[in-house]
């Protein structure tokens, strides 16, 4: 179990035929075991929640304690804020809509803790929405062993850098499994015409962010690799939006991670078009217990990548981005 805490807010330009601007704003949140790992963190996620009111929400590390609905009781506490949220019964991830849930589904079911997806359809302003949420499986998490950590103890190990043996491990894991499965569901998505996004934590690293370019930096140690789950939901037309925007990984890092916990934030993605253009910023504590990345950081202890939240644009749709919970980077493109 991997102390993270995500979030990721995607918001969407849409131009109807009036010409008024629509946002949809979609939110993922890993909520660290539901909040109970911070003093106030299930009130402090519903605050945050509230503030941004984004129009989905993807969550991971849904527990359900103590025979609750971890969901409902967030309904209900967005409630008492003001807010009214649809969502339906869900382990491990879980989604909220502020328009009604038109269908749900579960795409990868939840065995022995190696993850879920799950998937709600509702409709925007005449758009057909089609969100996932992901918690993929945290065993075999090999982008750990490059740095000399094992990937299911996370004890200290003599690093593994060799491609091959990388790969072998890491498919050890059923990431590939859940994303696959999501991939060809959001094929029929796709063939519908519905706006995609895909947000969670994939406890796996895209290669994007593990190039020639890279090879030297952030505990990489010469490794070059393309981390196969992220590939998998490339190749099912999803883009890394950060990446989109900012293509060098040397000059903007993008690092999201806390400094005292071996753990991985998200990025949000989208395809095929691209922002033309944004700027950035950093934005931090919902849950102000530990430091942050973003940008650059010179931490010889950190033991961890990013990549995890994944969303699908027709052409001519811009993107709005930002992850405003324990530690993020947002953009935003006009």
């Amino acid at each position: 179990m991997k102390n993270t805490v995500l979030a990721a807010l995607a918001a969407l330009a849409l131009n109807n035929a009036a010409a008024k601007e629509r946002e949809i704003c979609v939110m993922q949140f890993n909520v660290w075991q539901e909040g109970t790992s911070v003093p106030g963190g299930f009130e402090a996620m519903a605050d945050e929640i509230a503030r941004q009111a984004p129009d989905i929400v993807t969550l991971s590390e849904v527990r359900n304690y103590h025979d609750t609905r971890f969901c409902d009781r967030i309904v209900e506490a967005l409630a008492k804020r003001g807010l009214t949220y649809h969502s339906f019964y869900s382990t491990d991830t879980g989604l909220l809509s502020r328009t009604e849930i038109t269908d749900s589904a579960v795409i990868f079911p939840y065995i022995d803790d190696h993850g879920t997806v799950h998937k709600l359809v509702t409709e925007i302003d005449g758009h057909r929405v089609a969100a996932y949420t992901a918690h993929l499986d945290y065993l075999d998490d090999t982008y750990y062993e490059v740095r000399g950590y094992d990937g299911n103890s996370w004890k200290e190990i003599d690093p593994i850098t060799d491609h091959d043996e990388l790969m072998r491990r890491n498919l050890l894991s059923q990431r590939d499994e859940a994303a696959r499965l999501a991939a060809a569901d959001i094929a029929r998505e796709r063939e519908a015409g519905s706006l995609i996004f895909l947000g969670g934590d994939l406890n796996e690293p895209s290669g994007l962010d593990w190039t020639e370019a890279t090879a030297s930096t952030a505990d990489h140690r010469g490794v070059v690799i393309k981390w196969p789950t992220i590939e998998i939901l490339h190749d099912a037309g999803l883009v890394d939006t950060y990446r989109a925007i900012y293509p060098d990984p040397v000059e903007y890092p993008g690092y999201t991670y806390p400094r005292q916990t071996k753990s991985y934030l998200s990025t949000v993605s989208h395809g095929p078009s691209r922002p033309t253009s944004a700027t950035a910023s950093t934005m931090c504590s919902t849950f102000p217990t530990r430091g942050c990345h973003s940008g650059r950081s010179t931490s010889s202890a950190r033991s961890a990548i990013l990549s995890a939240a994944s969303g699908w644009l027709p052409t001519g749709v811009n993107a709005t981005l930002s992850l405003p919970s324990m530690c993020g980077r947002a953009i935003t493109a006009p």
